[in-house]
């Protein structure tokens, strides 16, 4: 089919040309300045892909944007319009314009027979299924069928997170490119530079495409694939039809960027396209617009020993202390989460879990009490991935942990044995749900929870106790301390050892002879005691009497005390004299003041004048 054979436009109408060719949509559009403002907001439209072709677009909107000349209306230009759409489709490739031949009298009969033989086929085949399905209900009652012996391989529940994070991997961002080699003497060398990539909504004839922007609308340099063409090409604008600046032809249909040693760019050079063999695409890593900066978060932290103990504390006091304060109804439906390690992620989940009085999926649900508004949880189950769960909201989309179960919930996950049920927490979105077996589900117990406190508090004081404080030793309070200390020391020992000279010396006697009495030998030694203590005098010793007396000794003159006085540098340095900076004077002051010469300007006593 060919335009003319839509109809030809008349000598006097002014259509051709008129018809806008917009790329993005692949169609033509028609502005009629004649037509009403209120009447021509929406501009008439003619799609490519109606009509077969582009010439044929061409021909139908220049009909239509003739008809507008002649006075009609918007809504009878569309009329026009989609009579001429019809009769491309009814002419289009593989169809004859003329009328279909009329059908024979004997065909309706055949047709009647062949849906005549589908129903009998139906029936037939529906006899043989109701058959098969009557011989395999008579095998089961007769023996069932036993699953073979094998052992049965556990499936990782894959969350919705992951799902996420498992469809943005496998999204493909477009990356930047450029451009390069084009010497900056020949023509069109602004073809170089950075192009950045368009959205992936933003596509060119289902491709990706690139843009550079200029100062001007002349500057600016679009890359994108021509598909009818197969070839790259730069134009100022995203359009087919406009003039190219340079182009490569690829074999890829535009699937890849055009960049390797294979693609090869044809540049104008104001004549015609030249080879160009320096010109290459180069794709580059995504900017940094698109990489969203990565803050520190508070979970990158590591915690100090001291910390997870003190926190740890802190969360068992709390589970106790909400448990005391529970009434005896309440405490005796509560359930216990305990296990997780604080020290990993999602550790509050311990904790105290309060009976709600409604039910969700026809099961318990529970509550968790906590001090914290961000500490609130929910054990739910779900029925539809048959598991309890610990959720933030009551819903089963989203969880922090979860553990499978064969009851539907029936049983409460506190009144089951400890290790029947298997948590699987929450990690990270790399890791996904990790198996926890310290994690358990228990009943309210007051006295574990205090005993569990008790030995938090007794491992809280042991990591206190064996935490050393830093090291001091070249501080110079340090010395100063072990100097007055070993001072001290010295003092007390010189004190103690002349105090023990002191009593072995008061413990040596010497003899002293004196004259004897003129009386006689009884009234001398006839009575012991009249003589002193401790004095024994032997009658036979005619000359005198041998006395005992301590050893005079003289006044002890005490040593000078030393006295260690440490100071730093700063004092003994001394206090530093004031520093009297001389002060400003002019000229004529020291002339007149007599310190300077007036002819020479020299100190007095330097003047050879003088």
């Amino acid at each position: 089919m060919t335009p003319d054979d839509l109809g030809q436009l008349s000598e006097t109408s002014q259509a051709m040309g008129k018809p806008k060719y917009v790329g993005q949509g692949d169609r033509f559009m028609i502005r009629f300045s004649g037509q009403e403002k209120v009447e021509m907001q929406a501009p008439l439209q003619v799609p490519v892909k109606r009509c077969g072709s582009r010439d044929l677009a061409l021909r139908v909107a220049e009909l239509c944007y003739e008809q507008l000349e002649l006075g009609r209306t918007k809504a009878e230009a569309m009329e026009f319009r989609d009579s001429l759409l019809g009769q491309c489709k009814e002419l289009s490739p593989g169809k004859s314009p003329g009328k279909s031949p009329a059908k024979s009298p004997a065909e309706p009969a055949k047709e009647d027979i062949q849906i005549a033989d589908a129903q009998a086929e139906d029936l037939a085949s529906r006899a043989i299924r109701m058959a098969a399905e009557a011989a395999r209900a008579a095998a089961l009652a007769v023996s069932k069928l036993t699953a073979p012996a094998v052992a049965p391989v556990e499936v990782e529940e894959v969350e919705d997170g992951q799902q996420d994070s498992l469809k943005k991997k496998k999204r493909v961002l477009f990356n930047d490119g450029r451009i390069e080699g084009r010497a900056s003497g020949l023509p069109n060398a602004s073809i170089n530079g950075v192009y950045v990539a368009k959205d992936k909504t933003q596509l060119f004839h289902g491709r990706r495409c690139w843009e550079k922007l200029g100062a001007s609308p002349a500057e600016h340099r679009r890359l994108f694939y021509s598909a009818p063409l197969a070839k790259w090409k730069i134009c100022e604008r995203f359009d087919d039809t406009a003039p190219v600046i340079a182009y490569a032809p690829v074999d890829t249909l535009g699937h890849l960027p055009p960049a390797g040693p294979d693609v090869q760019w044809y540049v104008f050079d104001g004549s015609s396209h030249v080879l160009d063999p320096a010109v290459h695409f180069l794709e580059q890593q995504p900017s940094s617009k698109r990489q969203k900066p990565s803050e520190p978060k508070a979970k990158d932290f590591e915690m100090s020993q001291l910390e997870l103990a003190e926190l740890h504390y802190k969360q068992c006091l709390e589970m106790y202390q909400v448990g005391k304060k529970m009434s005896p109804q309440d405490a005796s439906s509560a359930a216990v989460i305990l296990g997780r390690v604080v020290s990993k992620k999602n550790y509050l989940i311990n904790g105290v879990y309060l009976q709600r009085a409604g039910k969700f999926h026809g099961a318990l649900c529970y509550q968790k009490i906590s001090a914290n508004d961000k500490g609130h949880k929910f054990l739910l189950f779900s029925a539809t991935k048959s598991s309890w769960r610990i959720t933030d909201k009551i819903q089963d989309q989203q969880s922090f942990a979860y553990a499978r179960v064969e009851d539907r919930g029936v049983d409460s996950p506190a009144d089951l044995p400890r290790g029947y049920l298997i948590w699987k927490v929450y990690q990270s979105r790399e890791v996904g749900y990790v198996k926890d077996d310290e994690v358990y589900c228990c009943r309210l117990d007051l006295d574990a929870l205090l005993a569990r406190a008790e030995r938090a508090k007794a491992a809280l004081e042991a990591c206190k106790m064996s935490e050393e404080p830093e090291p001091l030793s070249d501080a110079p309070s340090v010395r100063v301390a072990a100097a007055l200390a070993e001072t001290k020391t010295d003092a007390a020992g010189r004190r103690f050892r002349a105090a023990q000279k002191t009593a072995e010396g008061a413990a040596e006697d010497f003899v002293v002879r004196t004259p004897p009495e003129s009386n006689s030998g009884h009234a001398g030694h006839g009575s012991l005691s009249a003589q002193p203590k401790g004095l024994l005098v032997s009658s036979d010793e005619e000359e005198g009497v041998v006395v005992v007396e301590p050893r005079r000794q003289e006044p002890r003159t005490e040593k000078p005390t030393v006295r260690v006085i440490v100071k730093s540098l700063a004092d003994l340095e001394g206090p530093k004299p004031k520093v009297l900076w001389p002060k400003r004077a002019c000229a004529k002051m020291l002339v007149r003041a007599g310190s300077r010469c007036s002819c020479c300007f020299r100190p007095i006593d330097w003047c050879e004048k003088r």
